[in-house]
């Protein structure tokens, strides 16, 4: 059986609340290519990885050096 630590994929609303981000900014980042994303049934889905990739990009300072 696996084991979840976190989700396989995060809603809209979870990514949102994580970020402390309006949806509309989200979405945006989404269609610039900042975030990737995945399209579930019809509905959003981003990975928790993704989302920490898409912040490291946007703050390369909190990279290791």
């Amino acid at each position: 059986m696996k084991e979840h630590t976190q989700p396989d994929y995060l809603t809209l609303r979870q990514a949102t609340e994580k970020l402390q981000i309006n949806r509309r900014t989200l979405l945006r980042h989404m269609q610039a290519g900042k975030l990737k994303y995945y399209m579930i049934a019809g509905m959003y889905r981003i990975k928790p990885e993704d989302l920490q990739a898409g912040i490291d990009k946007q703050n390369p300072q909190n990279q290791e050096k």
